[in-house]
């Protein structure tokens, strides 16, 4: 465990100066693991904007630009940037990315993960909990939850079933799968 800590408290060297320097001063005065998280995180809801896209000059590190030019941009940004700053005020952090599922089918009892759900976030050692939840990217570019009605839900159900019927066509052969339609 200490090594994987202590890989998460790396820097990268083009990681420029300005940058360095910003993410020092935001982290003035944060003693703690909890107040540094919250130093970051309050520093990039406050002076950045979401948008999807960004452009980055050619040659130029993108987190560095990120951090000292402050172009609207998306989740991937916050969160390299919310890392990175972590990682200069000792907490170790890492970059996660994946689904943040908010739309839970009641009519198939599952969750449902659609592309607009994909999202980054940071998790960062607390000494205290562990590995700690870091959201550093403005609510707007938060992915939304929905509930769709329940015709919706039933027809999503329809597939999801009938998509594991096919699954196990394809691994197990026909006949197995015949009887595991009949209980769609």
């Amino acid at each position: 465990e200490a090594a994987l800590l202590a890989r998460c408290l790396q820097v990268p060297d083009t990681l420029s100066p300005e940058a360095r320097a910003t993410a020092l001063s935001v982290l003035e005065g944060a003693d703690t693991t909890r107040e540094k998280i919250a130093a970051v995180t309050g520093f990039l809801l406050s002076n950045f904007t979401y948008q999807m896209g960004i452009t980055i000059p050619s040659g130029a590190d993108p987190i560095s630009h990120f951090l000292t030019e402050r172009p609207p941009a998306h989740c991937e940004y916050f969160a390299s940037s919310a890392a990175l700053m972590l990682r200069l005020g000792g907490v170790p952090s890492r970059y996660v990315v994946g689904f943040a599922a908010g739309e839970r089918n009641a009519a198939g009892g599952y969750w449902v993960a659609r592309n607009r759900d994909a999202h980054a976030w940071v998790e960062a050692w607390d000494e205290h909990h562990g590995w700690v939840t870091v959201e550093a990217t403005p609510p707007d570019g938060l992915p939304m939850t929905s509930k769709p009605g329940m015709a919706a839900e039933l027809w999503d159900t329809l597939k999801f079933r009938a998509g594991r019927v096919a699954a196990l066509a394809r691994r197990e052969g026909l006949g197995l799968a015949a009887l595991a339609a009949q209980g769609l």
